[in-house]
């Protein structure tokens, strides 16, 4: 077991040689890093290959393993939204994720499928976010990364059973 922290506990704007520096003194193993909004520090949507892997490198330094990737930007383009082009923006996010996470060497990100709310019901949430995810399926297979699904404040998939089928339906190891 790996006990690690989410660099959203330290102060926004905090740089991530402070990150891991706190965390390695801490007692933490790992890391887990953001994908941030445009003007954050540490991963971005513009992040470039050369910067994800120095990033990677720093973390080394530090001896502090990056296992995990989140993020935020999910909540603005959501993948079960009712507008094709948000859901594309979104799909793009993940991709993202998965090209970070594979750079860094990074095995899992962290997506929030949707969110039930006064615009998508349940049900519709469940098929549009799902067909998402059975595209981005591929990508994360081909980049050998996995797609955590999170269950954080969104009103979906509130019961094991439903996360269950709802992954087994993805059909990808």
């Amino acid at each position: 077991m790996l006990k690690g922290v989410n660099q959203w506990c330290f102060p926004e704007g905090t740089p991530l040689q402070q990150v891991f520096a706190i965390s390695r003194e801490a007692g933490y193993d790992a890391v887990e890093l953001n994908v941030n909004p445009l003007g954050g520090v540490g991963l971005t949507m513009e992040t470039t290959a050369a910067e994800a892997e120095a990033i990677g490198r720093l973390a080394n330094e530090y001896d502090i393993q990056l296992r995990s990737l989140s993020t935020s930007l999910l909540w603005q383009t959501p993948l079960s939204s009712a507008d094709a082009s948000v859901r594309e923006q979104g799909r793009r996010v993940v991709e993202k994720q998965l090209e970070l996470a594979e750079l860094i060497g990074m095995d899992t990100v962290l997506v929030v499928p949707g969110a039930v709310n006064e615009h998508t019901s349940y049900d519709v949430c469940y098929d549009r976010s799902h067909a998402e995810l059975v595209l981005l399926a591929k990508e994360a297979e081909k980049r050998r990364v996995r797609i955590g699904i999170e269950n954080v404040w969104n009103k979906f998939l509130l019961s094991p059973l439903e996360m269950r089928a709802y992954v087994d339906a993805v059909q990808s190891p």
